[in-house]
């Protein structure tokens, strides 16, 4: 439906002209201007500062609509003074169900007085008035998207003068020295995966979640693992367990999962130093006159 053009303060003190001047009601006059009678009523409380306005604009000043929509200023700013502070690090999402809490902890009188419902709405309107809107998250880690860019230039540029000016296979021609490099990939599962939207600024970029902490540590890790010229190796699965224990025996057991997976424990569910090398040797092709070669290439 179009909507409809605003009235300027011209046109509004021509309906309360003639509101004044007849005997009509206010539901005539308003019938006759296009307008609802609600609105005529509050041009009739604001006429004194519209006929002191220019009559071109169609408010009367630059706050004469603040106290129409915003009923609890002080509320707003806390809100959205504690969502700047909660998405300042990237730590935390932020969803209608925390801001209603937060609306709850701030106005616990006002809350009480309101339904579900109502709270909803006064929670969308307030995000609309400040610029925040729900986002999908584009980037979920634990580190944030700069900082992971910066990593990865350092990773690319060693990486390029190992394999071509310093490292072992800087002698080596051919496609056997990128056939020795592999890179490996690792995805863990948290306890709390966290949401894929939160609230954040219109027009921001880039939505990240920093995801893992102590409190949120993860249970399984997930590594893949490719050469450069993409052969790819098993899957190598780390659950979080102790050798010996109960996780550990099921783990380890030949019927535990699919044959194709290598799997293990360990107690931070991470791929340290002995687990990563007892993976070699179980997962990468080895040369019988030196075995060693497939660990110092991965």
């Amino acid at each position: 439906m179009p909507r409809s053009p605003k009235n300027t303060n011209k046109k509004k003190l021509q309906a309360l002209k003639l509101l004044k001047a007849t005997s009509a009601t206010v539901v005539a006059v308003a019938s006759a201007v296009g307008d609802d009678r609600s609105t005529l009523h509050r041009w009739k409380k604001d006429a004194s500062r519209i006929a002191e306005s220019s009559p071109s604009p169609c408010f009367a000043g630059p706050n004469a609509r603040a106290h129409v929509y915003v009923q609890q200023p002080e509320l707003e700013q806390r809100l959205l003074e504690w969502i700047v502070n909660t998405r300042k690090n990237r730590y935390l999402c932020v969803s209608t169900n925390c801001l209603l809490l937060m609306h709850s902890k701030f106005a616990p009188a006002l809350f009480a007085t309101r339904s579900r419902a109502a709270s909803l709405m006064f929670i969308r309107r307030f995000l609309k008035r400040n610029r925040l809107t729900v986002r999908r998250i584009t980037h979920k880690g634990r580190k944030k998207r700069s900082d992971m860019e910066e990593v990865a230039n350092v990773f690319s540029h060693s990486i390029l003068r190992t394999v071509e000016e310093d490292g072992i296979l800087a002698h080596v021609n051919g496609p056997d020295k990128y056939a020795s490099v592999y890179n490996m990939d690792q995805t863990a599962v948290y306890i709390d995966m966290n949401g894929r939207t939160t609230v954040d600024f219109v027009g921001a970029q880039t939505v990240d979640v920093v995801q893992g902490s102590a409190i949120n540590g993860f249970r399984v890790s997930v590594f893949l693992a490719a050469s450069a010229t993409g052969e790819k190796l098993p899957p190598f699965v780390v659950f979080a367990g102790v050798p010996g224990e109960p996780v550990s025996q099921e783990v380890l057991n030949p019927a535990f999962g699919a044959a194709s997976v290598e799997h293990t424990v360990q107690t931070n569910a991470y791929c340290d130093a002995t687990v990563m090398l007892d993976w070699i040797e179980r997962a990468t092709p080895r040369d019988p006159a030196d075995t060693a070669v497939s660990r110092l290439h991965l």
